[in-house]
């Protein structure tokens, strides 16, 4: 889910065979409109077991503050030992993970799916505050006669 603000500290992976794609940076402002993914991590290895390994290498060198990121959720992905041994389906993330989820993890996953339902049902729809429609509100928008 797209996490606007500032970031503060960016500090991505490098070396063989890691590439990260991107284009945000330290101090870079992310807007709410912005595409959730800022930054994709890419990595290769001579076998799945070395590619695993550089993944969760690099997931460990990987520093960002400032704005809500999935470093943590990629972390339980590569150790998790069904995937590490290629046991996972698209299901995967809703099953085997949330078992291993924390309280904190669920709570963010319950309030990103309200955001995005709100976005979703309510994004297009402009709105005014009842407490603006009546008093004095109202009578500053009146031309004099």
């Amino acid at each position: 889910m797209p996490s606007p603000g500032q970031i503060g500290v960016f500090r991505l992976p490098s070396g063989p065979h890691v590439r990260v794609d991107t284009y945000a940076h330290s101090g870079c402002e992310l807007p709410l409109s912005y595409d959730p993914i800022f930054a994709k991590l890419i990595v290769w290895g001579e076998s799945r077991e070395a590619c695993v390994n550089r993944t969760r290498y690099t997931l460990e060198e990987c520093l960002i503050t400032g704005v809500q990121t999935n470093i943590s959720l990629l972390h339980r992905v590569v150790n998790n030992p069904d995937f590490i041994r290629g046991e996972y389906t698209t299901e995967f993330s809703r099953r085997r993970l949330r078992a291993g989820a924390s309280q904190p993890d669920l709570r963010d996953l319950a309030a990103a799916a309200a955001v995005a339902y709100v976005r979703r049902t309510q994004g297009a729809q402009p709105s005014q505050p009842e407490r603006l429609l009546s008093g004095w509100h109202q009578d500053s928008r009146r031309l004099p006669s």
